[in-house]
């Protein structure tokens, strides 16, 4: 498997698990935008897998806090 197939495979996998863990908080995505100032749009484009960026990781924090867990969870 190459590099870039890998980067991508985890990126999906963050998703998947943000996604399982925003569902069973019975959180929609609209609630978890208003809680983070996060476009619901964003935030879907993270679930799937297919979004990165300078403000990732600053929106990955808030989307952990909204959450109440340790950031690291998500990489689980």
């Amino acid at each position: 498997m190459r590099y870039d197939e890998n980067i991508k495979k985890e990126f999906e996998n963050l998703g998947k698990n943000l996604q399982k863990m925003r569902e069973n908080k019975k959180i929609s995505l609209s609630e978890m935008s208003d809680m983070t100032g996060i476009r619901k749009e964003y935030l879907r484009k993270i679930e799937k897998g297919i979004a990165y960026g300078v403000r990732f990781e600053r929106h990955l924090i808030k989307i952990a806090d909204a959450l109440n867990i340790d950031i690291f969870k998500l990489f689980e």
